[in-house]
């Protein structure tokens, strides 16, 4: 293979065959980019800009270092269908595999831009693509990476951005189900679901709904399940409701409100309380029948006393309201 520098002389790129593989090379001799018959390679090292004007096509598998927008915005998109009922086709970013030995595998990250001055960061959006007559639209997955043979699964975290150095609020993470076409279509259901169990008796994953944590003496984010408004008129709002999954065979599963009783609990807007607690709330005495059915005045004196206390806490927790 001829190994010879073309076109010959001093300064300007110049190309040579390194084996079988086409060189570009700059002044100081360092390669710009390559061409590989062989594998019917291209390939721009690290340290080389490809820069396109307009639209690129490629076909197969393509590696880059970096991929940056020449102008307004940046379009990865698949491939359209070459048929009236082909599917079109697929984009796949993926982090690179890890070494066979012990390396992790790459990570995969999509960032909005930063904005400038007062100018907000630039949205990261990962939506499915449109649905078409009575088609679904494409669904929007995230999913953390498959968790090796004893390993668990990828973590899937989706965090608000970091508020400002100074007294910016943290960024907010909404997820909400689509809205309903025009007409009677209802709005896209959201659903908040632990992983499956394996097929033999592993449990099934958990699914937590966690305020954020203070820092210092604040105030610990507040975790609010709301049913949705009416549209007006004379619609109804959304119920809201919370119950244990249901068991096949075994025991079923039980609700908990309040995992100690220093946890504080309301109903009906009032400010939440702990759990009553009071010696009259004792087992009352053995019970023998008396004058009107009371067998002592002691005895229904402490009766009224519990009911009394019965009344109070049903209204400190907003079940009772108390008056008419």
């Amino acid at each position: 293979m001829d190994t010879r520098m073309y076109p010959s002389g001093a300064g300007g790129p110049k190309f040579k065959y390194n084996g079988n593989v086409l060189e570009a090379l700059d002044d100081a001799g360092l390669v710009i980019y390559s061409v590989d018959p062989t594998d019917r390679k291209l390939t721009v090292p690290s340290g080389s800009t490809l820069s396109v004007a307009g639209t690129s096509a490629y076909t197969g598998t393509q590696t880059f270092d970096d991929i940056l927008g020449g102008d307004s915005s940046l379009a990865i998109t698949g491939e359209a269908a070459t048929t009236t009922t082909s599917g079109g086709g697929a984009v796949v970013v993926a982090g690179g595999i890890g070494g066979s030995v012990s390396g992790i595998g790459g990570a995969v990250s999509i960032t909005g831009g930063a904005g400038t001055k007062d100018d907000a960061g630039g949205v990261a959006s990962a939506v499915g693509g449109v649905g078409e007559g009575t088609g679904a639209g494409g669904a929007g997955v995230v999913t953390g990476g498959v968790g090796g043979a004893t390993g668990a699964g990828g973590v899937v975290n989706v965090t608000g951005g970091l508020g400002g150095a100074t007294s910016g609020a943290g960024g907010a993470v909404v997820i909400a189900g689509g809205a309903g076409a025009l007409g009677d279509s209802a709005g896209g259901l959201v659903s908040l679901t632990g992983g499956l169990g394996s097929a033999t008796n592993a449990a099934g994953g958990a699914a937590s709904l966690v305020g954020g944590l203070a820092a210092g003496t604040g105030t610990g984010g507040n975790v609010s399940v709301t049913s949705g408004a009416s549209g007006g008129g004379t619609g109804t709002a959304g119920d809201v409701t919370i119950d244990s999954g249901s068991a096949a065979a075994g025991t079923e599963g039980g609700l908990t409100i309040g995992s100690a009783v220093t946890k504080k609990i309301g109903f009906y807007g009032v400010t939440p309380v702990v759990q009553s607690a009071d010696a009259l709330q004792g087992a009352l005495a053995s019970y023998t029948t008396g004058a009107f059915g009371l067998d002592s005045d002691a005895n229904f004196k402490t009766m009224w006393d519990l009911v009394a206390q019965i009344r109070t806490a049903l209204i400190d927790m907003g079940i009772f309201k108390g008056a008419a």
